[in-house]
């Protein structure tokens, strides 16, 4: 008579034992379980370490977005910062021609008043010449009239006797022109220029203000983006600590 039998020879006996050995393989161990053979880990142990990586994986994503998101940050007020020194620069150069534009015109104006005043001196000399020559006195007090009055537009009416005098009085009376108009371009550009004086400060101090703002928020990516980088590098000594 043999001394072993087989499965086949007691199929009912052999199916028991095949389903057994399979659920060995494939149930988890309990706690009352003793650790496996060989220094493998138990089932808990790996289940304990798929969670640990899942949580350090979610809060170095986390992580990484808090950096994007200061990076982000950074770039918003650097973009902020070049635009408001680039409306200052125009604003600044506006200001500068405004300035030349003025200082031409006041150059001018000043140029016309000066040949006016000389054309009114030539006229007063004629008219002191033309008195003590004998020359009537309306020729001599129409002429002082122009000078006291600070006008020569009446004197193209009287002809004074000679070319010489005609003259006088033409010149004056377009030197007064030119000098009454440059003096009323002349304050329009000052106003021109306080105007965009005005507006350039405005834009300096923004531009300032950014300047300012950009400074913070890169100190303050720095501090932070040193923070978050070792964080993600150590996840586990931290704890909630990727809050913005």
């Amino acid at each position: 008579m043999p001394l072993f039998v087989t499965f086949a020879g007691r199929p009912l006996l052999g199916g028991l034992l095949a389903v057994a050995v399979a659920a060995a393989t494939v149930l988890p161990a309990t706690a009352d379980e003793p650790a496996p053979p060989g220094g493998y880990p138990s089932w808990a142990d790996v289940q304990k370490a798929q969670s640990s990586e899942s949580a350090k994986a979610e809060e170095i994503a986390t992580i990484n977005g808090l950096l994007t998101g200061l990076q982000g940050q950074s770039e918003a007020a650097g973009d902020a910062a070049v635009r408001s020194a680039a409306d200052y620069a125009a604003a600044d150069a506006d200001l500068a021609a405004a300035t030349s534009r003025l200082e031409t015109l006041s150059a001018r104006a000043a140029h016309a008043n000066d040949e006016l005043a000389r054309h009114r001196k030539d006229i007063g000399a004629l008219a002191v010449q033309s008195y003590k020559t004998g020359g009537t006195n309306a020729e001599f007090f129409v002429a002082l009239d122009a000078l006291g009055t600070n006008s020569v537009q009446g004197l193209n009416l009287v002809k004074l006797a000679g070319d010489k005098a005609a003259a006088l009085v033409n010149n004056a009376a377009a030197a007064e022109k030119v000098a009454a108009a440059l003096t009323e371009q002349e304050e329009v550009a000052r106003n021109d220029r306080e105007r965009l004086s005005g507006e350039a400060k405005a834009k300096l101090d923004a531009a300032r203000s950014a300047q300012d703002a950009l400074a913070h928020q890169v100190t303050e990516e720095q501090r932070r983006g040193g923070e978050l980088t070792a964080q993600a590098r150590h996840p586990e000594g931290h704890d909630g600590g990727t809050r913005g």
